[in-house]
């Protein structure tokens, strides 16, 4: 066991699969053995590990800006160019994207919007489902596969 800390693991669990590698829908363990990722690496790798498009895409982008975070009102043009298309994808006047990581980002993002805009800040949420590990997702959806280290509920 290694001294990393795993998400949704039990803390005293060992490491129950080390994946290698990864080509096309499969992952390799480091024995060699093949498995179809049915999650596509929760649903980062849909597209496929290896993909030489994305990673001619990411080269080129690492090259002329490998990071920036947008806190503050600090942009750059990619993630603009990105919200532009995706706005124009969807049926809502006026549409506003906010770029994220994870499915806790965007609904801890989610829940704090509410609070800010409505009266009374309430959210309601489908339970149970998988909006992300983070506290706030997990009292937002019920915690159903994460219920073992939801101790306590808290006011949102």
């Amino acid at each position: 066991m290694t001294s990393m800390l795993y998400p949704t693991t039990n803390p005293s669990a060992s490491e129950q699969m080390v994946v290698a590698r990864g080509e096309g829908p499969y992952i390799f363990d480091r024995n060699g053995k093949r498995y179809l990722e049915g999650m596509a690496g929760l649903w980062c790798t849909s597209l496929g590990y290896g993909n030489e498009e994305i990673i001619e895409t990411a080269t080129q982008q690492m090259r002329e800006l490998s990071f920036s975070h947008m806190f503050g009102g600090k942009t750059h043009d990619s993630a603009m160019k990105l919200a532009d298309k995706l706005a124009g994808m969807v049926p809502i006047k006026d549409a506003r994207v906010f770029l994220g990581n994870s499915g806790s980002d965007a609904n801890d993002t989610l829940v704090k919007l509410i609070r800010y805009h409505a009266d009374n800040g309430t959210a309601c949420a489908n339970a149970p489902c998988a909006g992300g590990g983070a506290y706030c997702n997990m009292v937002l959806h019920g915690g159903s596969f994460l219920r073992h280290w939801q101790t306590q509920t808290m006011p949102l």
